[in-house]
């Protein structure tokens, strides 16, 4: 394994990359990997590959130095050239630190990704056997090192409380405070609603209905899951009903 500063020098330009590494036959690899499968990290040499090809890319090891010393020594080169003339992304060996996007980089990245929910998102659908970590399992060490990482660390919320949903929603809180709904949404709901509950396959209900779902659940081994579904009926409301909240009354519905 050798540790080193090295250089990549593009072929009939005066444009080079300084890059630092603990084993360098190992990175040089990763480099051609991520180029050939046009996903290297840096665009700038992933533009130059694509247009010259890899015949045109020379590696080069300009110094061995200690792990230690890396970030430093890799530094001191970066610095002996003028940084117009580098492919690095950025001034700083090992961080983005002096990087700013101009404003046609920053508009898109903005419309490029507006919008990664859904089919979007790269990963979307890669789950299960699609999944890039499908079977695989972390090692001992990665577990050990994942489990160090996370050791001290304060959780985003500690010492935060969490406000009630009912008092975040009450009073002028809520959004629709103060507010009415006019007849004919009030028609559309209810007409929605009835759409809904006949596509689960529910009957409007009844005083008839509701003893009947009463008497079906003291007499038969039915939970209210099944009857909520059965009926068309949402899990919260059928219990209510089978306390006695709603349909009490012979005739009158007390919703």
């Amino acid at each position: 394994m050798t540790t080193a500063i090295y250089k990549i020098t593009v072929e009939g330009s005066d444009k080079i990359y300084i890059g630092s590494a603990k084993d360098y036959a190992k990175r040089m690899a990763h480099h051609l990997s991520e180029l050939r499968g046009n996903r290297h990290r840096n665009s700038h040499l992933q533009r130059i590959y694509d247009k010259y090809g890899e015949d045109s890319l020379r590696f080069e090891i300009v110094e061995k130095c200690s792990i230690d010393d890396l970030l430093v020594r890799e530094q001191v080169w970066i610095d002996k050239y003028d940084f117009a003339s580098l492919i690095n992304i950025c001034p700083k060996a090992g961080n983005t630190l002096g990087r700013f996007h101009s404003e046609e980089t920053r508009k898109l990245i903005s419309e490029n990704h507006h919008d990664t929910s859904g089919e979007n998102n790269p990963m979307y659908g890669m789950s299960g056997e699609l999944s890039p970590n499908w079977g695989k399992q972390h090692s001992d060490e990665t577990r050990q090192k994942i489990s160090k990482s996370l050791k001290g660390r304060q959780p985003w919320n500690k010492g935060k409380k969490r406000p009630k949903h009912s008092e975040r929603m009450s009073g002028e809180a809520n959004h629709f405070y103060g507010k009415e709904h006019t007849d004919e949404t009030k028609q559309a709901i209810s007409k929605a609603a009835q759409k809904r509950l006949e596509e689960k396959g529910g009957k409007k209900l009844t005083f008839a209905l509701a003893n009947e779902i009463r008497l079906r659940y003291n007499t038969e081994k039915i939970t209210i899951t099944k009857l909520a579904k059965e009926y068309g009926l949402s899990r919260t409301y059928c219990g209510l009903l089978l306390k006695g909240r709603y349909w009490s009354n012979d005739g009158e519905n007390e919703e």
